[in-house]
Order: structure tokens, then sequence, then C-alpha cells
């Protein structure tokens, strides 16, 4: 490893630059091939609540109502962080490249996001392992087709998993700088200079962002009443009075629009200033103190603010916290009191702050989400050993299957490794405290469904995050084993079978790289009906491009599910009159039919038409294509 690590050296790249040239040539592989990508079911109601939720934002700088743009179907409990986040980035995006659609605006942002996770899961890596197993796990994690499939449309589970990874590394981090002796302060900020030479400057601008903040949170106690006089006595003023020439002049139409409306205006002005003066005080202040305070203070206030995102991402946000308490606890022990208490402080308020749903109701709607998130009123069925079960009614053994047969063999046979492993990693000065954190992170989740059995569907999408740990114990493996290894490319020859399965399937499978099956159940191609494939409907895309190629313009289309509409029509070429099939003894004699495989239902719908098409991998099918006879 000393020899890998210094061929490196001379050619000045460490594994940290190979990591991340692999990941711009990732971003720009998918970025490229981004339109062969369908669409999943959920994303055109997400698409429109993180429209509804940048508007709520706009809404309350303008002093409007926001009640309606967050109550919005079951998305409601869900943080609308990343989707914000995304909206507001796909939009210089579609300017910058106007061949992208939303969809594909999300796609890549959604990847992005894919692969900033297994950037921080390198960064954590190497505190169980040396830079090359870090370096090793993190391939591991990008090559598992299931997670890159997830990584492009999945604007749910995959930003929750990265931000998950993201408050962790970042909280450790935060309790190593507090665990170090503290250093000499840097030179005062020339703000801060400035700041004990006008006191009095300073005491004004703190009273003019108090009072906006008091004026603001209380509904504009303060300058309603203030403005309601002025404007009061501008109406009943004569015409020779000072204020009311100016409000003439102002105000056009006074004689024919009441008082209370221009009233209502003038508090939304009001309400723009006070949030410009705010923003402004609070970010010039922010930014003057991060500069100024400690390296600590620094990690501390990005480990927060990172772990709120994560919340308000997800309500499971706060075990991210947990687990950064428990390492806290274990390595500051009596110290960790004031740094958690900060920790937690900024945490909630940045979760209150990114999430809409939670101004009118805070503490209502946060336990609401949390009532909600744990056991999801899912009425569906599952596919699940080729019998259609329950959401709620599945065997103990459903998680740990799935994931024993949707993960590559050798991340499972190096992560059980790593895990009997972990003991003799301490006895070679793993810290025990970050030694607790992934197998917390991994057992308690876990324990907790096999226990609680709450309900679960489209496969364990939901439980995505709780996999970053088993790259964490492949990690401490891949130590051991390349430790044994003196030969260099002996060394890259190892690292490269075990990332050679997902390559090669994920290669095989795109664009549906998500409904990767492992040999247990003899691949993707062979699993059929036994387990959900396509249960996104992606495959709805590649169906309308098919069909635009042999039908013609005016065709008569059945779907059998109005969630595949959207994504049909936005790939098709042509335009067809589209049906939405409840029976097959419908009035509507269509032309052709497109049919999901997924609880068969290409066999019970348009029996007597004939298949043109499926289309999916090997034997098993996720979307048929028929026409009339």
């Amino acid at each position: 490893m000393t020899t890998l690590k210094n061929w490196l050296s001379r050619r000045r790249i460490g594994f940290s630059g190979v990591l991340g040239l692999i990941l711009l040539a990732c971003f720009l592989l998918t970025s490229l091939s981004i339109k062969s990508y369908g669409a999943s079911y959920d994303e055109t109601l997400i698409h429109e609540f993180a429209n509804n939720n940048v508007r709520a934002y706009i809404n309350l700088v303008f002093y409007k109502p926001i009640e309606s743009l967050t109550e919005f179907y079951d998305l409601s409990y869900y943080g609308p962080a990343f989707w914000i986040g995304a909206k507001i980035t796909n939009l210089p995006l579609q300017a910058l490249f106007p061949a992208l659609d939303e969809y594909d605006a999300w796609h890549i942002v959604n990847f992005a996001t894919f692969l900033l996770g297994a950037w921080c899961l390198f960064c954590l890596g190497k505190r169980f392992g040396s830079p090359l197993a870090a370096l090793a796990a993190a391939l591991l994690y990008l090559t598992q087709p299931l997670l890159w499939g997830h990584g492009v449309m999945n604007p749910k589970d995959i930003p929750f998993m990265t931000f998950f990874l993201a408050s962790v590394l970042a909280g450790i981090r935060m309790v190593e700088e507090a665990a170090r002796p503290d250093g000499a302060r840097p030179e005062p900020h020339p703000l801060f200079v400035w700041a004990r030479r006008r006191r009095t400057g300073l005491a004004i601008l703190v009273l003019l962002a108090g009072l906006s903040l008091i004026d603001l949170v209380s509904s504009h106690f303060l300058s309603r009443a203030v403005l309601s006089a002025l404007i009061d006595q501008a109406y009943s003023s004569g015409p020779g009075n000072i204020l009311h020439s100016l409000f003439l002049r102002l105000a056009s139409h006074s004689d024919a629009i009441p008082a209370a409306t221009y009233i209502d205006k003038a508090i939304q002005i009001v309400n723009v200033a006070e949030f410009a003066v705010l923003l402004l005080e609070l970010g010039g202040g922010l930014a003057a103190w991060l500069a100024y305070t400690s390296q600590r203070n620094r990690w501390m206030v990005l480990a927060s603010v990172t772990a709120g995102v994560t919340i308000s991402i997800r309500i499971l946000g706060p075990a991210a916290m947990g687990l950064v308490a428990v390492f806290a606890i274990a390595k500051l022990r009596q110290r960790s009191a004031g740094l958690l208490l900060a920790y937690l402080g900024i945490g909630l308020a940045t979760a209150f702050a990114t999430w809409p749903y939670l101004w009118t109701d805070p503490l209502g709607r946060l336990w609401a989400s949390l009532q909600v998130m744990a056991n999801f009123p899912w009425q569906g069925k599952v596919r699940f050993e080729g019998s259609d079960l329950a959401a709620t009614g599945l065997p103990w053994y459903y998680l740990p299957k799935l994931m024993a047969i949707q993960l590559t063999l050798p991340l499972l046979g190096l992560a059980a490794a790593g895990l009997v492993m972990v003991r003799s990693a301490l006895r070679r000065g793993l810290d025990w405290g970050l030694a607790a954190i992934p197998i917390l992170w991994f057992l308690a989740p876990m324990a907790g469904v096999l226990i609680l059995h709450p309900s679960m569907y489209d496969n364990f999408r939901q439980f995505l995050f709780i996999l970053p740990p088993l790259f964490l114990f492949a990690a401490i493996a891949v130590e051991v084993v390349l430790g044994r290894i003196r030969n260099v490319p002996l060394k890259g020859a190892f690292v490269l079978a075990v990332l050679l399965p997902g390559m090669l399937a994920g290669t095989w499978l795109h664009p549906y790289e998500y409904t990767y099956y492992n040999a247990l159940v003899g691949w993707t191609g062979q699993v059929e009906r036994q387990y959900e494939g396509d249960y996104w409907y992606t495959s709805a895309c590649e169906a309308a491009r098919y069909l635009s190629s042999i039908a013609p313009d005016g065709a008569r289309v059945s779907l059998t599910d109005s969630g595949i509409q959207t994504q049909f029509v936005r790939c098709a070429d042509k335009k067809f009159l589209i049906f939405i099939e409840g029976v097959e003894k419908s009035l509507v004699k269509p032309d052709y039919s497109v049919i999901p495989t997924r609880f068969d239902d290409d066999l019970g719908y348009f029996r007597s038409m004939l298949v043109l098409n499926t289309i999916g991998r090997g034997k098993t099918g996720f979307m048929v294509v028929k026409k009339a006879p």
C-alpha cells in the first residue's frame, strides 16, 4: 500500500484526487445519457410540491397566505429542503441547457447528490481503514446498480441517505475539533474592529433587527398600528395637509379604494423591508463571526445546519444526530453537554426554517409527520417470493432477504467479514466511539424492523439510508486483505474484482439499474414475476418511444394507470389519444395498450390483444406493448 501511495505521490495525485476524477467522469457520463432514463411514478407530484414550497417562501416575504401551498397529499409529511434546493438549482441548469426538460434537470441534480454521498463515504471510510481501503469502499458504493439507478430518479430516498451520511461526517468532524486543545484565536475580523469603534451604530443595527423580528413574529403588531394611524390620517385630513397631498400623489384612486386595502399593501412593503434587514444583518454577522471564530465553532455550525436539513428531508433525520451524540459523549464526556445543546438547537432551527409545513404548528405537525413516517399508510400490495402481500403483512425476513439479493455479492461478503473484524480493528487502534456509529446505524433500524414490522413497499427503498455502514465494514475487511497483498498490480486486481459484478450488471441493466438482483436469485433476468421489478414504471418512457416508431399520430392508446400517463406522454414523439383503462370491458376500443407487468397486469388486461414488445431484461418483463388484432 505504501508503494501505491508513493506511486500516486510521484504523479501529484492522491486517493482523494482519484475519487474526484472518477466522480467527475460518472457525472459527465450520466449527464450525457440522461435522456435514456424514464421518470419515476412519484416525480410529477414532487415537482409540483417543490414549486409550492418555493412559492411559500415568496408568500412569506410578501405577507401572503401559505397554508394552501404546504397542504399537499402525503408529501406534506416529508420535509421539502432538498426539493426546494433542487428546484432552485434546476432553473439555471435548464436555462444553460435548453435541451433538458424538467425531469432531466431533476435527474442530474439527484445524481450529483448521490455522488456527494460517495465522497462523504470515502471521508468516513478513512477513519476505518487506509485511504486505499476507503477508496475501494466508496467505489463499491458507486458501483451498486441498485443505488446508481435510485441515484438518478429517486428524489426521496437518495437525498436522505446522502444527507444522513453528510450529517454523520460533519458531526464527527465537529467532535474531533472539540476534542483538540484550543489553539490561538485568529486575528479579529475587520467588522469586529469596526464594531468596537462604532458601538452606537452597532446598537442601532441590533435594535433595528430586533424590532423587525418582533414585528414579523407578532404579525406586524407594531407596524400595523403605525401604518393604520398614518393612512387614516391621510384619508381624513384636508387638502392643505402635507401627508394628505403626498398620499394623493402615491394613491391616485384613493377615492374608490378603501383605506384597509392601502394598509395591507403598506404591510406587504414593510414585510419585505424587514426581511431584507434581517437577512442582511444576520448574514453579515454570521459571515464575520465564522471568519473570526474557531475551527470548532465553524464545524459546529456546519454540522448543525446539515443535520437540520436532513431532518427537513425526512423526519428520521434526528437519528443521525443521535449517532453523533454517542460519539461526542464517548469522546468528550462531560464537555459534550454544551456542544450537543448548541448542535441540537441550531439543527432544529434549521429544520423549522426549511420546512414551511411546520410554520403554523411546529410541535403538532412534527409529531404528525413522525407518526405517519413511522408506519406509512400504504394500501397497495407488494410482490415478494411470487406472492402479492399487504405492505403491513410482510414476513419478518423481508428486509434482510431483499438486502441479500439486491446488493452485490462482493459487498455482502466484505461487509460480513468487516463486521466480524471490528474487534480486531479496535485492538489496532480504531476508536470504540467511532466503531459504535456504523454498528448502531445499521443494527438499530434493522432490529426495529424485525421487531415492529412497519409498513414497507417498493422493495426497501425507504431503508436505503441504513446501507452506508455496510461499506464502512467493507473498508475494514479491504484494509486487512490489502495489507496481505504486497504486489501493487495485485491490489488493483483485487479492487477491480470486487467492483466488476456491479459494473457489468449496471451496464446490462441500463437504464433500469435499480431493478438489480444478484446471483442468489438468478440475476434480474431470471427473477420474472417473483419479486418487484420496475415498480416505479420508468419503462413507460421506452414504451412511448417504441410505440412512436410504429404507430400513427392520433392512435388510441390505453394505459392501465393514470400515474404512467405523464411519463408516457413526455417521451412520446407523436400525439396519441390516451385512455386510462379500469377494466377490460371499457367502451373505448384502443388500437394499442401499454401495460406494466407489476401484479401480472399484462396477463389480465386486454388478453385478446397481440403482444408487440416486452420491455425488460432477460426473462423479466417490465412493460408490455399490445396491439388490437
